[in-house]
């Protein structure tokens, strides 16, 4: 740490030590800034750049370095949670999709609701209307495209259309 000195109120040099350099790595590993790391150790920035510059570049990487080095032991150590997020991280093994078979518990039907004959009813009604559209359609002649019907509009053959309660629609 710098010190002032007293009788000439100038900063006494900084003497960086192990201590200091494994603190500045420490520091830089669990993201503290730089301005701050200056503080803590009390120096400038320019002093921590100048004395700490590998320590401040590397500092992550070598804690990086450790952890994946330990992780990677105990994966081969036979740790199975490690090897399986060993095997996840690093090379994108994932887990299964859940099941696509979804239990769900019994419900008792609300009052009014439909069971399954209701249900079943339903179902053919819909589908028997389904049928009698379609066949509607295949009887009907080939749909007029909008240029047909404008060009009709304008020659003044347009016949109407038919509105949502069957009320006729006039053309122009």
């Amino acid at each position: 740490m710098s010190t002032r000195d007293e009788e000439t109120g100038q900063f006494e040099g900084h003497e960086p030590t192990a201590e200091t350099r494994r603190q500045v790595e420490v520091m830089v590993a669990l993201g503290i800034k730089r301005t701050n790391v200056a503080k803590i150790l009390g120096v400038c920035k320019s002093t921590l750049l100048k004395y700490y510059r590998e320590e401040l570049d590397l500092g992550d990487d070598k804690a990086l370095l450790a952890v994946g080095q330990a992780l990677y032991d105990q994966a081969v150590a036979g740790n199975t949670t490690a090897a399986l997020f060993w095997l996840k991280a690093r090379h994108g093994w994932r887990d299964r999709d859940a099941p696509t078979t979804i239990v769900t518990p019994p419900v008792e039907p609300a009052r009014g609701a439909l069971d399954g004959r209701d249900r079943l009813e339903i179902g053919r009604r819909i589908a028997f209307a389904l049928h009698l559209v379609l066949e509607e359609a295949r009887k009907a002649p080939e749909s007029v495209t909008r240029e047909e019907d404008a060009s009709m509009i304008d020659a003044g053959r347009h016949e109407g259309r038919r509105g949502r309660e069957g009320t006729k629609i006039p053309g122009p």
